[in-house]
């Protein structure tokens, strides 16, 4: 899907939201996604709980493997906390990965936006 102003995203999510413009899928259905994305959002906790470590990351890495080169990746609170070592572990795969850690806007809290240099 397309969305005029930011180019084609991608939600993946636990909790479906209607009227919204972008592919939406959940845990079970990133494979399925094909393409390079501008933008990823991960709002994933439920689909995530179940989970060991490494399955974990191995999803983190399959969703951001979806992102094009310039694509930004959002990753809210309620998605890094799920992860073992939380905000700290996420933004160091974010490191190791090569992808770049953008500052959000000034009144925007608990996200960190990741971008594919």
């Amino acid at each position: 899907m397309e969305t005029n102003k930011y180019g084609t995203g991608l939600f993946v999510t636990d909790q479906f939201v209607e009227n919204v413009d972008m592919l939406q899928i959940n845990v079970d259905e990133i494979d399925k996604a094909q393409g390079n994305f501008d933008f990823i959002i991960i709002n994933l906790n439920k689909g995530l709980v179940d989970k060991n470590a490494d399955e974990r990351v191995k999803i983190i890495l399959e969703i951001f493997s979806k992102v094009r080169t310039g694509g930004i990746i959002f990753i809210p609170e309620n998605t890094y906390q799920i992860l073992y070592t939380g905000r700290r572990g996420m933004e160091a795969l974010i490191e190791i990965l090569g992808y770049k850690i953008e500052l959000p806007p000034y009144n925007v809290k608990d996200i960190i936006i990741a971008s594919k240099p």
